[in-house]
């Protein structure tokens, strides 16, 4: 039968590399396209061959996303932005990094993505800030000698954009805190400050793993009901490990009522949110699937009462 056990022992999985939406998280955004129109695009792209690097910059987002009047062309749109981030664009520094981690337009290479990341970190800007320190921790750039990420640099770095109020930053800060992770002391009521801090800053996942600190009562009183909005509020903002946890508090009644069939409809939101063939995937498909077969078992076995009743 479906158990009460939540396992966060790690951050959850970052759209840095090649994710679902590869072309989420850029500097700028789509927005840039659907504010020009065609004369105004053309004059952007005119002023990037003369060398401006904020037109460069926005050369770049226009070939990235596409717009009126200029097609989406990834390579010539990392062209752009590499020869605004050449000139200290830090919002262009930042995206050519995002591109060479991901290998959008060009091939992919962790340590010069790093290496741009950093020139913008070292200017102050938040998410590369934040970005560096993920790579740190995934390992992707710095391993120690020992094969092991660099976790100090990792939460160095994730300090920095909490510094900034960054969501992300403070997020990842308070996961560090939360496990004790490079050189960061292991400590409870810090990570659930950082968690609510990071919520309030519109960071979604953060309600999730301060959800479960109250849930378990780590650092702070346990406490079923304010946990079950926590996830239940993350659920609802598409976080999957919150909709799978949602299903399991239905199936125990623990800070909501028991509901199986609601527990079912969350197992199977949850499957479908997670990634394809994930272990996520995987638990939320087989617990759906195993509640399923006990309610249906229990409506087969009351329909026999029935129906011998009726004899």
């Amino acid at each position: 039968f479906v158990v009460l056990v939540v396992t966060c022992g790690c951050l959850p999985p970052l759209a840095l590399s090649q994710a679902a939406q590869p072309l989420e998280g850029f500097a700028g955004g789509p927005a840039i396209g659907s504010s020009l129109d065609v004369a105004q695009a053309r004059r952007v792209l005119a002023e990037a061959e003369e060398g401006l690097a904020e037109a460069q910059y926005m050369a770049g987002l226009l070939t990235l996303y596409g717009s009126d009047g200029v097609r989406s062309d990834h390579a010539e749109s990392f062209k752009w932005f590499r020869q605004a981030a050449s000139q200290g664009h830090v919002a262009a520094q930042t995206n050519v990094a995002l591109m060479l981690l991901r290998g959008i337009g060009v091939e992919p290479n962790h340590s010069e993505a790093a290496g741009w990341f950093r020139d913008a970190a070292d200017s102050d800007n938040a998410d590369a800030q934040w970005m560096l320190g993920r790579m740190y921790y995934d390992g992707l750039v710095g391993r120690r000698p020992t094969g092991f990420p660099d976790m100090a640099k990792a939460a160095e770095w994730f300090s920095r954009a909490a510094q900034q109020n960054s969501p992300k930053g403070t997020f990842y800060l308070g996961t560090m805190h939360e496990y004790g992770l490079g050189g960061v002391a292991h400590d409870y009521s810090q990570a659930g400050v950082l968690y609510q801090r990071a919520a309030r800053l519109g960071e979604k996942e953060a309600g999730y793993y301060l959800g479960v600190l109250h849930l378990y009562g780590r650092g702070m009183p346990q406490n079923f009901a304010l946990a079950a909005k926590l996830i239940r509020d993350a659920a609802l903002a598409g976080i999957p490990q919150a909709m799978h946890l949602l299903g399991k508090l239905h199936t125990h009644g623990q800070g909501v009522e028991r509901d199986y069939r609601l527990a079912v409809a969350w197992f199977g939101k949850a499957a479908l949110a997670a990634p394809s063939q994930s272990a996520l995937s995987e638990e939320a498909s087989s617990a759906r699937d195993e509640l399923q077969g006990l309610i249906d078992a229990a409506d087969q076995s009351m329909l026999e009462q029935v129906k011998a009743l009726q004899l």
